[in-house]
């Protein structure tokens, strides 16, 4: 899509503001907003931020991180084929971005840049990766003070996921007003815990990485509507949320990983060869290079 095909959309749609977002190294999604006037122009220059935003952690606390101080900027470029009208904020738009130095080049921090080169790296290889999500969420009230489940049923009970239906009505409504599939829910084994599933197409213009940051902002945002309080697995808000309820079962999250062949049609590969396996050839390598990356955490 084009910057101009971009704006024509969000002037149709009666957008006020379009928010160029970007998930930090902290696992927040931070946004700076566009106004509709002048955003055809901003999609192609972006916006200036500074560098010191990647070493900040979740309670915006600036991190010695060499390069990262607040001293020099980075631009925010927009992808618009993630263009998406928002439906939990009026008249609001939302795209991604890429971190994109003052020379043009991608920022050394630039989280979508690096998942393109590793992208690269494996096309070199014959082969390619495709990626989906289930996130799974625990929904809360603050009573007292302390946060409280709304529901303390059973694994897939109905009547923890009547408990939680309004706000998932509302969910579902706002996945797929942007274009995101919602295939399956159901009431986890935590009490307050839920979990959805939605399609994975490998065709579309809007990658794995991008719906993921866009069901994590519909999760959240949709749950100020209805309810005080919601935990995202692999996403944090900027909150004083715990991470989990303590003394109940904790909430994990999960991601299913494929290695493609590069070839027509394609097919998934197996150790041996053969079609149809979730790992690359080396599953204890993928493994250890993923804990390696995410380095030691807080239990």
């Amino acid at each position: 899509m084009a910057p101009s095909d971009v704006a024509k959309q969000a002037d149709e749609a009666g957008l006020r503001l379009v928010r160029f977002l970007w998930c930090g190294n902290d696992g927040t999604v931070r946004a700076k907003a566009s106004a509709v006037r002048g955003l055809e122009d901003r999609i192609r220059t972006g916006i200036g931020l500074t560098v010191a935003m990647q070493a900040m952690n979740a309670l915006d606390q600036l991190q010695p991180v060499e390069g990262m101080g607040p001293v020099g900027e980075i631009r925010l470029v927009p992808d618009p084929d993630t263009f998406r009208v928002l439906p939990y904020a009026p008249h609001m738009g939302a795209m991604l971005v890429d971190n994109v130095q003052l020379d043009g080049a991608p920022a050394p921090v630039c989280q979508r840049s690096f998942l393109k080169r590793m992208e690269a790296r494996l096309a070199e290889r014959g082969t390619r990766l495709e990626v989906a999500f289930e996130n799974e969420f625990s929904l809360a009230t603050q009573v007292d003070g302390a946060f409280v489940p709304i529901d303390s049923g059973l694994c897939f009970s109905t009547i923890s996921a009547t408990a939680a239906q309004d706000y998932l009505d509302e969910l579902a409504g706002a996945l797929e007003a942007q274009g995101i599939v919602l295939e399956q829910y159901y009431s986890e084994l935590g009490h307050g815990q839920h979990e959805i599933s939605t399609k994975h197409d490998p065709r579309s213009r809007c990658p794995a990485r991008a719906r993921r940051v866009t069901r994590a902002e519909a999760l959240a945002r949709e749950r100020r509507q209805r309810l005080p309080y919601a935990l995202l697995a692999l996403g944090r808000e900027p909150e004083p949320v715990p991470r989990r309820f303590r003394t109940r079962p904790s909430l994990p999250g999960s991601a299913l990983v494929h290695r493609w062949r590069a070839r027509t049609p394609p097919g998934s590969l197996r150790p041996d060869g053969a079609e149809l396996q979730l790992l690359p050839p080396d599953p204890a390598a993928v493994l250890g290079g993923c804990v390696r990356l995410l380095g030691p955490r807080q239990p």
